[in-house]
């Protein structure tokens, strides 16, 4: 029956009808692109950097990581033999980091495990990926 309506009516009522059916549908949200969070305020650019500190002492990290809309943003973060879980930052992949190895009398810097280019208390790197380094102290 509608088949043969559809022959006998105009054809105002068929684009009326197209246009009701279209008026029915719910219109598509739009599409946003955010980048996919990372670790601690991280963005897709970001590599997870993992410290821990042997002996009595504190290493100070300074870096650069992404916020969530894509902005690089300063990065600090202190870490001692008491924060062991506490000392995960995600930071910027190929730029500068800063750590500064500080020892608690009467202990001394000794070395940083995972970063062999550093030989001194005060050490620049570039993480490029996952990262695990390690300050040592001893008497």
């Amino acid at each position: 029956m509608l088949a043969r309506h559809t022959q006998v009516l105009s054809r105002g009522l068929i684009v009326f009808a197209a246009v009701g059916l279209m008026a029915a549908k719910k219109p598509a949200a739009p599409k946003v692109a955010h980048p996919a969070p990372a670790a601690q305020g991280g963005g897709p650019a970001d590599v997870p950097v993992e410290f821990f500190v042997r002996g009595a002492g504190k290493v100070e990290i300074e870096g650069t990581r992404t916020t969530q809309m894509g902005t690089p943003t300063p990065a600090h973060l202190t870490c001692d033999s008491t924060s062991p879980g506490d000392c995960k930052i995600s930071l910027k992949k190929d730029e500068d980091v800063r750590l500064t190895a500080t020892p608690t009398a009467p202990m001394k810097f000794r070395m940083w495990q995972g970063l062999a280019a550093c030989k001194t208390a005060t050490c620049t790197f570039k993480p490029t990926g996952n990262t695990t380094v390690v300050a040592i102290f001893t008497p």
